[in-house]
């Protein structure tokens, strides 16, 4: 599992949570604070199935002390409904599907996202699929 010490910040409005950037806690040579602008809404309400969504952002700013430059285009749908069963208890869910593709230069990678979603609880899972996997069904799961 991947663990990272940055933080989102973000900015709610009537109609979408806005991600605006992403920074390291710590100032100092090593510290991220990238800007998207335009702001990416991570979620559009009334979120419902069917509903889509696509942005496309430019990040600008410090990645680790690094300049950075580089664009991502988050295409969102709400694909699914059901319960959602977690360590915390079940959870009626809806199910966004995003698939984020960056653009570094000439490097594109694909990420593929799976976030379930539960009314006054915010993101209760969510599934990150390796770097540029083709499947959309893809598994979590390390099989090795």
């Amino acid at each position: 599992m991947d663990a990272s010490e940055l933080l989102g910040v973000f900015d709610v409005t009537p109609g979408a949570l806005l991600l605006r950037g992403v920074v390291s806690p710590a100032d100092g040579l090593q510290r991220t604070e990238l800007t998207n602008a335009p702001a990416v809404a991570t979620l559009q309400f009334p979120l419902q199935v069917s509903k889509t969504w696509q942005i496309t952002t430019n990040v600008t700013g410090l990645a680790q002390g690094i300049f950075a430059n580089y664009t991502e285009k988050y295409d969102t749908q709400v694909d699914a409904a059901g319960e959602v069963v977690t360590p915390y208890g079940t959870f009626r869910a809806l199910r966004l599907r995003t698939i984020l593709t960056r653009t570094v230069g000439l490097v594109v990678t694909t990420i593929r996202v799976y976030a379930f979603v539960a009314e006054c609880f915010g993101t209760i899972a969510r599934i990150t699929s390796k770097d540029n996997e083709p499947n959309p069904d893809f598994s979590w799961l390390d099989p090795t």
